[in-house]
C-alpha cells in the first residue's frame, strides 16, 4: 500500500448540506492530511465524525473537523482513513465498536485470536469488537 500524504492522494472530504433557503450546497470539500497516531505506525484522517447519534440533519455544525482522539466517539460516529507504512504492524488490539473496512490498494495481514487472512486491494472487512493485529505487506 502506498504511504501517504503522496501528492494528489490525500483522502478529500465533500460534505453538502443546505443554504438559508434549502437549497442543497457543498459546505466542505478539501484533502484531510492524515496525522501520526500514538502508540500505532499508523496515520490516520478523520473524515467524518459526531458527537451524537442520530444526528440532527438540521445541525450544519454536526460535521467535526477534529482530528484527534478518542478513536471512537461515545455517542456518534466516526469514518476514517488509516494509513498503514509498508512493512509495518498495529499490536494486538480488540475495538469496542462496529468497523467496516475497505483496502484501497496493497496488501495487509489480519490476523484474529486465531486465524490469519490476506486481504488486497478491494478488499472489505466488517467488525465488531474484534480483537485483531493488522499487518502491511506492501512494499510501498
Amino acid at each position: 500500500m502506498q504511504s501517504l500524504p503522496i501528492p494528489n492522494q490525500c483522502p478529500r472530504r465533500i460534505v453538502t448540506g443546505h443554504d438559508d433557503d434549502g437549497r442543497s450546497i457543498v459546505l466542505k470539500n478539501s484533502p484531510i492530511d492524515p496525522t501520526p497516531t500514538e502508540g500505532f505506525q499508523a496515520k490516520v484522517a478523520v473524515l467524518w465524525k459526531t458527537d451524537e447519534f442520530p444526528v440532527d440533519n438540521d445541525r450544519q455544525d454536526a460535521v467535526t473537523d477534529v482530528q484527534h482522539w478518542p478513536l471512537v466517539p461515545e455517542n456518534g460516529v466516526a469514518i476514517r482513513v488509516v494509513d498503514f507504512p509498508p512493512n509495518t504492524s498495529t499490536v494486538m488490539h480488540r475495538t469496542i465498536s462496529l468497523d467496516y473496512g475497505i483496502l484501497m490498494a496493497g496488501e495487509i495481514d489480519l490476523y484474529v485470536d486465531t486465524q490469519l487472512r490476506q486481504l488486497n486491494k478491494h478488499s472489505l472487512i466488517y467488525s465488531s469488537n474484534l480483537a485483531a493485529n493488522w499487518t502491511s505487506k506492501s512494499s510501498t
